[in-house]
């Protein structure tokens, strides 16, 4: 019974190392931006330029305690984001609001924004592009 069940447990680790790495080496990269409150006048993306490829994953982690959400307001021409197009509210410190960059993501550059802070500059500005390149900022 206890080799049993030392045998569970050790096929129970390997099978979560193993979706651990499947999660590591997919296609695509994983880009984190947060969503802050860097004054109660200034609420931003952090990155706010950001480049992708088709496969890569978006993150939007709320980091503070104003609601925040992602709206597409500009697309490349044939682009039809569909229900991608106004992303949810993200209410609580910690949500996030994962964006996959698929076939609905045409190459081209895509302006969004923080709909209710959009004024006071929470935009950004996602650029949808065929190779690679690093994100900087």
């Amino acid at each position: 019974m206890r080799t049993l069940l030392m045998f569970s447990l050790l096929a129970g680790v390997l099978a979560f190392s193993t979706a651990a790495q499947a999660q590591s080496t997919g296609d695509g990269e994983v880009i984190i931006v947060k969503m802050i409150d860097k004054s109660t006048a200034e609420w931003r993306f952090e990155p706010s330029d950001i480049t992708v490829q088709p496969g890569d994953v978006i993150q939007f982690v709320q980091e503070d305690v104003m609601p925040h959400n992602v709206e597409f307001t500009s697309v490349p021409k044939g682009a039809e984001l569909g229900d991608k197009k106004f992303g949810p509210f993200l209410i609580a410190n910690g949500d996030v609001y994962e964006l996959v960059i698929d076939a609905r993501f045409l190459k081209g550059v895509y302006d969004f924004v923080c709909t209710p802070h959009a004024t006071l500059g929470m935009t950004g500005t996602l650029t949808v592009a065929d190779s690679r390149i690093t994100n900087t900022r």
